[in-house]
C-alpha cells in the first residue's frame, strides 16, 4: 500500500524493508539493512531509480534529496580507477540504511541535513597518463633487462 493511500503514515519499519528487499530481490542481513545502496550494489542510474521509485511509493517530498551524499552518477563509475582509485567525489559518503528511510516514509520529508562542503580536490585523473605513458615505459624496461 503506498503512503498515499494511509493517512495517518503509520508505517513500519517492515513495511518499507518489505519494499526494499522487494526491490533487491533477496531478503537482507542486518548489516546490509545499514547501507541498502551497497547491499544491493547500486549506484548511477540504478539508484536515482530506486529512490525516485521509493519516494513515488511512499509520497516523500524528495526536494532536499542530495544524491551526491548517497551515490555516484554514471559519469563517476566510468572512471578509472587504478592506480589511484577516484573514490567518492565528495570524499563524504551517507549510507542509505533502512531505518532513514522509513523514517522518511512516515514523516513524508526526506529527513537528512546535508554538510554545506567544497567538493574535494581528486587526484584521479592522473590515472589515464600513467597507464597509457607509464606502462609502455615499464614494458620496454623490461624487455630492455630481459636482452
Amino acid at each position: 500500500m503506498a503512503a498515499a493511500d494511509d493517512p495517518g503514515r503509520n508505517l513500519t519499519r517492515a513495511t518499507v524493508l518489505a519494499f526494499v528487499e522487494g526491490h533487491a530481490g533477496r531478503a537482507l542481513t542486518p548489516a546490509e539493512q545499514a547501507d541498502v545502496l551497497r547491499a544491493t550494489g547500486e549506484d548511477g542510474d540504478s539508484a536515482f531509480e530506486f529512490i525516485d521509485r521509493f519516494g513515488k511509493e511512499f509520497s516523500i517530498d524528495m526536494a532536499s534529496y542530495a544524491w551526491a551524499f548517497h551515490h555516484v552518477d554514471e559519469g563517476t563509475l566510468l572512471r578509472v580507477g587504478w592506480p589511484i582509485p577516484s573514490g567518492h567525489h565528495r570524499a563524504l559518503r551517507f549510507p542509505l540504511s533502512v531505518t532513514l528511510l522509513t523514517t522518511a516514509a512516515r514523516t513524508g520529508q526526506w529527513p537528512v541535513r546535508y554538510p554545506q562542503r567544497p567538493a574535494v580536490a581528486s587526484w584521479h585523473w592522473l590515472n589515464w597518463p600513467l597507464i597509457l605513458l607509464g606502462l609502455p615505459a615499464v614494458v620496454a624496461l623490461g624487455l630492455w633487462l630481459i636482452r
